[in-house]
């Protein structure tokens, strides 16, 4: 949170010379679109994470004990996919919220932003959400 406090308020340094403006206001509403892009894939990610922990529980009782080699690669195999997951998912909430925030600080509506990730378009047209578009 931080980091982007300090992004806006260089964005609002930047736009004070005119010929910055355009670009500070896109990087604020990037900034801005970045936060809840990110706190709604990690929301995404607790399922994900259930679903893995479940996996790995099954997977484990089928092999049975593991010793020496094999039980410290499980071990470190558990532990990478536990972190790995949320991060990606915060990568790509990142980059999404970044591109719908950047759009609509452009002068897009929201169903316009929206429509311009290709992510949000394939997830809602895959799931038949978001009909009201």
């Amino acid at each position: 949170m931080a980091a982007a406090a300090a992004g806006i308020l260089a964005c609002l340094a930047a736009s004070m010379l005119p010929a910055w403006r355009p670009i500070a206001l896109r990087v604020a509403g990037g900034i801005a679109g970045s936060i809840p892009g990110v706190m709604i894939l990690q929301a995404f990610a607790v399922p994900v994470l259930a679903l893995a922990f479940a996996l790995f529980w099954l997977v484990s009782r089928l092999i049975g004990p593991l010793d020496g080699a094999a039980q410290i690669a499980w071990n470190v195999t558990v532990i990478i996919a536990f972190l790995a997951i949320p991060l990606v998912l915060s990568v790509i909430g990142f980059i999404v919220g970044w591109g719908i925030g950047a759009r609509m600080a452009g002068g897009a509506t929201l169903k316009r932003a929206l429509d311009g990730s290709r992510l949000i378009s394939a997830a809602a047209a895959r799931v038949g959400v978001f009909r009201f578009w």
